[in-house]
């Protein structure tokens, strides 16, 4: 073990207790569990990237700092998992007690797709747009609000240059995609016309 690995297992030592592996791949591996805050226990999920195979050590490092360096601005907005403890190889988030959209399938609920555009709202004024909102697995549907977990391929920008605009245009799109399955008698006419006007990026 690595002196790094050692110093994030040691601040952790007594704080963190595993449940279950909730998923393992050459980038991380994710586990569910209990963390001890300085308000008592809380759910949350570790990441940790200290057992990645040496050949994809270097991406996994860079999808662990973007998920990290997001959480740290999204996680105190509400609309994300806190972040609880981060290292240089493993961090905490809160556990959100919701379920993802691919399962809950809130036909109808227009109040569900308000909720989830507030929310982008929030994250691009912060700075952020997540780049994986394509995946339903990363909206969770938690007492009738929208949050997003996952932001591993997450960007955080000082300025709201063209770059910005592009991504965040995107994230609109994705959400919009998945209004369009679950609630499209709510869609206005604004979003259908960015449902059918596609970015530069999309089209290529």
């Amino acid at each position: 073990m690595s002196m790094i690995e050692g110093e994030d297992q040691k601040e952790l030592s007594g704080r963190w207790r595993s449940d279950v592996v909730l998923k393992r791949d050459v980038f991380s591996t994710i586990e569910r569990g209990r963390f001890r805050t300085e308000a008592g226990e809380v759910e949350a999920v570790l990441r940790r990237i200290d057992g990645v195979p040496w050949w994809s050590r270097g991406l996994a490092h860079l999808l662990f700092r973007r998920e990290r360096r997001a959480l740290v601005i999204a996680g105190p907005l509400g609309i994300a998992p806190p972040l609880l403890f981060a290292g240089r190889r493993m961090l905490v988030r809160g556990w959100i007690d919701g379920v993802p959209l691919h399962i809950a399938k809130p036909h109808g609920d227009a109040a569900h797709f308000r909720s989830a555009k507030a929310l982008l709202r929030v994250l691009h004024r912060a700075g952020i747009t997540h780049n994986d909102l394509a995946k339903e697995q990363n909206w969770l549907y938690a007492d009738g609000r929208a949050y997003v977990t996952d932001f591993q391929l997450a960007s955080c920008f000082r300025r709201r240059g063209a770059l910005f605009r592009l991504a965040r245009y995107e994230d609109l799109r994705h959400l919009l995609k998945h209004k369009r399955r679950y609630a499209p008698g709510a869609l206005t006419a604004a979003e259908r016309r960015v449902l059918a006007r596609k970015s530069y990026l999309t089209r290529v």
